[in-house]
Parts: structure tokens; C-alpha cells; sequence
């Protein structure tokens, strides 16, 4: 049973992270380089497959000197059995016959099969020579590998920022340096690193990286879990000759590593291991136009729930929500997350295994995309992603904030409660135990809010959110959970009277899919040692500057017309829509409201209204409302 003490003592501070091998990924935009050189770089490109290992990995690396001569890194051989490689359609038994643990690089020679003396490649070519000066900051790069499942290279850009040992770079990261140095591969107190930045993609460990002069200048090697990869590093390509010269023997124990220390990609894609699709997002703030969003969503590994604990951007938060929900669902085993990395918008979330990966739009909610749950309860929860840039209007003084707004994440709650009370829809409320937000020192920043719910026909829900700020732009994750009479997660939490959960099945599976939603984040949303400030005291008051109509419903015979929804904001409801309204002058009985070229005049204490056609120079009488 994991218990939440134990999650607490293995947690790094002040970042949790840990090391990613090359599964590192790039967001520059999700596009392969345009490159004429290209196949210059392909024809040196080797795909280098272990199977036989638990699980078969994927790798990259490149010919070096000889026609069967294949440079990768040594973290992706966990196995010196049963490794494939091929170049440009040609596929070969290989073995390791040198390795060198300091800089993680193996040189492979591939078998020459019954005698043959021709080339093992002969459509490919190696590089015969590295540059060994080390490239100028920020000079371009170029790496070549292949993701973990593709059956193509690709060429990426990179830029070289810093160069230092990773003890020099980590050093408020203890358990990643404890883990790397107990490891070994590499040495991260003596060598020298090129510190990167820009892309390497799941399965380009041991890829080539080459200056704009085509010269081979590094090796691609390693960079941060959890999606923190702001910062990767690349072995300097001077190592080469120390690797030639004394190199020693593959051993077992480079191949027993932490599961979740290095990931080299997937082997054997299935049905849901790449999930491509378009976010067509509707909601532009004068609903004339429409955004689109590419997703391009690989699955690049499994941990488990301690491992997540020590790689979450927040592990305060993770805690918290595991102290206030994680003994209605009596965990009793390490659940397993399968994580999905997103190459196009630079995003990443955790899924329940066993639970699938589906994405479709939402029927009832235009914009948004469903992951459907494949638990067994009907009530287990579906999970919503949505990215957008769209802003949040204030409740005070109508002003558009934008999700990079400090301001954002207070009106963001206060328009998500306005929404949950809207009349004769539903009532709710916020739970105060779970939010949460922590803002980072480079401007990103991470929400997370729950919201009691009670439907008209007396049934309750648990709405769970998670927002994941970047730059200007804010990724969703949402979870709505229903109790099932007494049973399901949020009833058996909040029955301090019970010792058991009725039904502890639909409780854990409810308590990991909110738990995904919580571990969604952007991929470089913190940086390394970067300071976070969580805030615990979020001010969210919905009711604006004029309180005097907040929550106020106006009916037009039994029909709502009117509501003052939060502050400044109003909405009209029609047959077949709503309207929003903004509110722009008020007196002591009247309230104007507009919204594009339609006008209202909503009578304060009920009475007689008015509309505009002409920006409220004229106004007619449209009925009577009754505030109730």
C-alpha cells in the first residue's frame, strides 16, 4: 500500500523532476526541419532496435568511420542480445563490442551475415570525422533520430546553451543526482555536457547532432522527466575517440536501471499509441471565428503513481489531494498512469492503464475533446482537454484578461462557479481543501479547483480542474464525477462516520482520473530550479464592484430572461440560446447592458424593461421582469 508518508520522504525539492533519456521532446512547433541537407543526414542515421528486453526499446545512432560501425548510447542497450539495426530500409544483427559508461555511449558492429564481404549499408554513409570544437551559444544544431514508432528520420533544430558538468547544473536536484550518480551512466561530476535546448524527440537517444556545416559535433543523450524539459544535454562528440580507445565490454548491470530513470521510445505501437487529431475551438470572444489546434499525442512511458509523485511539477499538491481523497479509495496496490506527450502544442497527461486513450469531441460541448474512460463503472469519469488563448472577462470592470494575466486564475474560478450556479441548472460550491495554485519564477503557472455540485433532480457530481499556464496560453484538464447513491469517491470521502468505502472499486477508479487531471501540465512549465510560490488563499469574489444583483434571476412571465451571473457579466436566455451581456451603466433602478449591437435596460428591483437598436439612444418596452 502506498502510503502517503513514504511519497513524502522520496520527493525532491525544490522541482520535483528526474532524468529523461532522449525521450526528451521538442515543441518547436511539431514540424519536421525543412532541410535540402536532409539526406545527408539520413543516410548516416541508424535506427537501433533491442528486443528480448522488458520492454523492447527504440533507439537512434548514426555510423561512425565504417559502413558497420554504429555509435548510440549505452543507456538504450539493456540487452547486448537481440539488437536490430537498420539504415534506409536495410536491417541487420548487431552486437556491442565497446561501451563507455562515463560518456553513455556504445559502439555497435553489425554481424557480417554468411561471409558476405560486401558493406552491410551500402545506400548509407558514415561520418568520418567530429568536429571537436565546441560550437559557439546558441549556434544552430541539427539532430537526426527517429520517434520511438515512426518509420521515417527526422532532422530537428537545436541550440547549444551552456556547457558543464550536471552536478553544476542540478544542484538543488539531490535525488536526481543520487539516482544518476548511484547509475553511473554518465559521470555526471567530471564530464563535460553541452546543456540544449530546441528538439529531440521519444526514441532519438544516441542520434547524431551536427553544426550548419554538417559536421558532427554531439551526441543526444539525456534531458528531464515530467515533461520539464527546458533543459537537455548532448554528450560532446570528443568522446568518440575516448570510446574507440577504451572502451570495455557491455556488462549486465548497465541494463538494470530505474524504469522511470530513462525512456528510449516505443517499439511496438498499438491502436492508441499515437492519437492525432484537430481542436476546432469555437469560442473566440466575438464568436466570429474559429481557432484550430493540431494534436499529435504519443504514448512515451508507464510509472507508476510513486514515480509520478516524484516528477510532478507540483508534489505539495499531489500530496494534498492524496490526504484528502486517497483513503476513501483504499489503495492498496502502485497504480500505473500510461503518459501521453503531445508533439505538436507541447503538452502532457497521465492516463489510468487499463483505461484507453480516445479522443472525439464533446457532443454537448463544442470545442472540447473527451477522453473516454474504459473503467468498468459507468460512473468512473471521462476526462476533457481543451487549449486555448482565449481571455477571461473580469467581473469587476469588464476588462479582458488573458491567460498569461496574474489576474486570470481568480476570474477563471469566479466564471467556472458562475457557470456551475446558474438557475435551475445546478447549485455548487468550491472545496476549499483542494485549491491550489503555484505560480513559477519564469511567468507559468498551475490551477487546480473543485467544485461541489447538486443537480435539480437531486443527484451529485464532483467537477475537477486542472489549468496548466504557459506563456499566453492555458491547456484544461476536467473530470466530472457522480456519487451513485452513497458510494463513489467524494460521498465515501466525506462520510467521516464510515470506515469503509461501500464501493472501493468506483471510488479508486474515480480517484485516478482525478488524479490524471491533476497531472496534466505543460512539458517545460517549470524550469530547472526555477522557485515556485504556491498561493493558498486565491480570491475568486464573483460578485464585481456592484453586488446589489449578484445571483439575481429576472423572469419574463415564468421564463428566465435575465441573470446577473458574476459582477459586470449577464446572461440572456432564449429558446434556442444564450447571450452574454456586459454590463455598462447603472443607476438606482436601472441596470444598461449590451452585447454587440443588442441593448437592454433591466429594471433593478423588477418592472418594466427596454431594448436598443441604436446603441441606447432610443429605447422601447420589451415586457415586464420579475426579480426573483
Amino acid at each position: 500500500m502506498i502510503s502517503i508518508p513514504e511519497l513524502r520522504t522520496r520527493r525532491i525539492l525544490p522541482m520535483v523532476m528526474a532524468i529523461l533519456c532522449a525521450s526528451l521532446i521538442i515543441f518547436s512547433q511539431g514540424n519536421a526541419l525543412a532541410d535540402p541537407r536532409g539526406d545527408f543526414l539520413k543516410e548516416r542515421a541508424v535506427r537501433v532496435i533491442v528486443r528480448g528486453a522488458n520492454p523492447n526499446t527504440a533507439a537512434s545512432g548514426f555510423l561512425w568511420k565504417h559502413q558497420n560501425w554504429i555509435v548510440t548510447n549505452l543507456h538504450a542497450i539493456p540487452s547486448d542480445k537481440d539488437i536490430k539495426v537498420s539504415c534506409r530500409g536495410s536491417v541487420h544483427n548487431a552486437k556491442v563490442v565497446k561501451v563507455l559508461p562515463s560518456a553513455d555511449l556504445a559502439l555497435l558492429v553489425v554481424d557480417q551475415e554468411g561471409g558476405k564481404d560486401e558493406p552491410p549499408f551500402d545506400r548509407c554513409k558514415p561520418f568520418t570525422e567530429a568536429n571537436l570544437v565546441e560550437p559557439p551559444l546558441l549556434a544552430p544544431l541539427i539532430a537526426t533520430g527517429w520517434l520511438g514508432d515512426a518509420a521515417k528520420a527526422m532532422s530537428l533544430p537545436m541550440q547549444k546553451t551552456e556547457t558543464g558538468t550536471l552536478t553544476e547544473h542540478f544542484p538543488k536536484n539531490t535525488t536526481v543526482l543520487k539516482e544518476l550518480k548511484k547509475y553511473g551512466i554518465p559521470d555526471i561530476a567530471n564530464l563535460d555536457f553541452y546543456i540544449m535546448s530546441g528538439g529531440s524527440l521519444p526514441g532519438y537517444s544516441g542520434g547524431s547532432i551536427v553544426d550548419d556545416d554538417l559536421r558532427l559535433v554531439a551526441i543526444v543523450d539525456g534531458g528531464l522527466n515530467g515533461g520539464l524539459n527546458t533543459i537537455k544535454w548532448a554528450i560532446p562528440a570528443s568522446n568518440l575517440k575516448e570510446l574507440e580507445e577504451n572502451g570495455v565490454p557491455w556488462e549486465a548491470n548497465y541494463g538494470v536501471k530505474p524504469k522511470w530513470l530513462w525512456s528510449t521510445g516505443i517499439v511496438d505501437p498499438d491502436e492508441s499509441s499515437v492519437l492525432k487529431y484537430s481542436q476546432i475551438d469555437t469560442f473566440s470572444p466575438d464568436g466570429s471565428e474559429s481557432t484550430y489546434f493540431d494534436y499529435e499525442w504519443h504514448r512515451t512511458k508507464s510509472l507508476t503513481l510513486r514515480q509520478l509523485a516524484r516528477t510532478s511539477v507540483d508534489p505539495d499538491g499531489l500530496l494534498s489531494l492524496l490526504d484528502t481523497y486517497g483513503a476513501a479509495a483504499g489503495i492498496d496496490v502502485d497504480p500505473t498512469f500510461e503518459v501521453y506527450e503531445d508533439l505538436k502544442q507541447g503538452l502532457i497527461i497521465a492516463i489510468p492503464s487499463g483505461q484507453g486513450m480516445e479522443f472525439g469531441p464533446v457532443p454537448y460541448n463544442p470545442g472540447y475533446y473527451l477522453h473516454e474512460s474504459k473503467s468498468k463503472h459507468e460512473m468512473g469519469g471521462d476526462i476533457q482537454f481543451k487549449r486555448t488563448t482565449f481571455a477571461v472577462t473580469s467581473s469587476s470592470d469588464l476588462q479582458s484578461i488573458s491567460p498569461g494575466d496574474p489576474r486570470y486564475f481568480s476570474e477563471k474560478v469566479s466564471e467556472l462557479l458562475a457557470e456551475c450556479n446558474e438557475p435551475g441548472l445546478s447549485e455548487c460550491s468550491v472545496d476549499p481543501k483542494v485549491l491550489r495554485v503555484v505560480r513559477f519564477d519564469n511567468g507559468n503557472a498551475i490551477l487546480k479547483v473543485g467544485f461541489f455540485v447538486r443537480w435539480p433532480d437531486g443527484s451529485r457530481s464532483y467537477d475537477y480542474y486542472s489549468f496548466a499556464i504557459r506563456d499566453n496560453v492555458a491547456f484544461r484538464a476536467f473530470v466530472q464525477l457522480f456519487a451513485v447513491g452513497e458510494t463513489g469517491l467524494i460521498p465515501c470521502a466525506n462520510n467521516p462516520t464510515e470506515t469503509t468505502c461501500a464501493n472501493p472499486e468506483l471510488a479508486l477508479s474515480q480517484l485516478l482520473q482525478m488524479l490524471s487531471v491533476h497531472l496534466t501540465t505543460f512539458a517545460n512549465l517549470g524550469q530547472p530550479g526555477s522557485e515556485q510560490s504556491p498561493e493558498t488563499n486565491l480570491e475568486y469574489d464573483p460578485r464585481g464592484n456592484d453586488p446589489s444583483t449578484f445571483g439575481a434571476g429576472y423572469f419574463d412571465a415564468s421564463e428566465l430572461r435575465f441573470y446577473n451571473s458574476r459582477g459586470k457579466v449577464w446572461k440572456e436566455y432564449l429558446p434556442k440560446r444564450t447571450n452574454e451581456y456586459n454590463e455598462y451603466e447603472r443607476d438606482a433602478d436601472y441596470v444598461l447592458v449590451k452585447s454587440g449591437e443588442d441593448f437592454a435596460k433591466i429594471p433593478i428591483d423588477g418592472g418594466q424593461y427596454f431594448r436598443s437598436s441604436d446603441n441606447g439612444q432610443n429605447w422601447a418596452s420589451a415586457g415586464v421582469l420579475i426579480r426573483k
